[in-house]
């Protein structure tokens, strides 16, 4: 006959059983290249979807050398591998939402169109990464055309800054208000929302700008001065699915992204990894995040 005691185990796991089962994280897919330095990239998108609660199912899209300061190569991995990759992560575990990070070539945009389009992905935000941070020039004309043709009109929110925007849009932006042109046109393009990051704006400031199809936003930001600024906008595009995944809205994804970045900076500001720009505190090392996971839902 089982004592008192081993009746108390039983109901203690039982407990953890059901609290696990209760807890399970939701999933988000991200597609992504892979920054050796750990900063930007694959990297900061786990990181932050780690820091969030949510679950990460990555693709890899490009391979790169780089360091801190400079971007040396980029090879972008074969579309087919890309797919098979996503296909068969996803027939496994079901996602809530998808982040699009660097792709590098027209065909890998092309194919990760026809992934939404299909609804393999979906909830999808996508960051155009179209340089490097150092300014290094990482897709060419032809998949700049394709982002507007192809992943533009299909994603939920794209998340350019002021130099990728420029180059989507054709609009020099050089103001506040031109940021709105910018975010305008996007949605014009088909996206139901388009974020222009402020980042490069320069000034004490770091507005975004958050367009729908009928409301403008503008998100003040105060600067935050660091030469540790590495992967924020991966970081920004991952949070926001993070959200979206566990049940904000699309301008409340933005705006607590946007926080969870301007936080992440601010503990990052005394490291030192690298020589040149480095990573932000994602995973709150600092102590300074205390991100919000209480949405419409928690779990696949």
């Amino acid at each position: 006959m089982a004592g008192p005691c081993l009746h108390a185990l039983r109901r203690n796991a039982d407990a953890l059983v059901n609290r696990a089962v209760a807890s399970t994280p939701t999933s988000v897919a991200v597609v992504a290249g892979v920054d050796p330095t750990g900063g930007a990239g694959m990297a900061a998108d786990l990181r932050t979807l780690a820091a969030l609660g949510v679950h990460a199912v990555p693709a890899v899209s490009v391979l790169t050398v780089q360091d801190s300061r400079n971007v040396e190569y980029v090879e972008p991995v074969a579309p087919d591998l890309l797919v098979r990759q996503l296909e068969v992560a996803l027939h496994d575990i079901p996602t809530s939402a998808a982040k699009i990070g660097l792709l590098a070539s027209s065909r890998l945009v092309e194919v990760v169109a026809s992934l939404i389009r299909s609804g393999t992905l979906h909830n999808v935000v996508v960051d155009p990464v179209l340089a490097s941070s150092s300014g290094t020039a990482i897709a060419n004309d032809a998949a700049t055309a394709a982002y507007v043709e192809l992943l533009v009109p299909r994603c939920t929110i794209v998340t350019p800054n002021i130099p990728e925007a420029e180059r989507l849009t054709g609009i020099k932006i050089t103001t506040t208000e031109e940021m709105t042109e910018a975010a305008e046109a996007l949605c014009g393009m088909g996206a139901p929302f388009a974020v222009v990051k402020g980042g490069h704006l320069g000034g004490g400031d770091a507005p975004d700008v958050v367009a729908g199809h009928d409301f403008v936003e503008v998100l003040a930001g105060e600067r935050i001065t660091s030469h540790n600024t590495r992967g924020t906008g991966c970081t920004l595009s991952s949070a926001i699915a993070a959200y979206l995944a566990t049940g904000w809205s699309p301008v409340e994804a933005i705006t607590k992204a946007k926080h969870f970045v301007a936080v992440a900076i601010a503990g990052a500001t005394s490291w030192q990894i690298g020589f040149g720009n480095g990573p932000i505190d994602q995973l709150g090392w600092s102590g300074l995040l205390r991100p919000e996971r209480e949405p419409g839902q928690a779990s696949n």
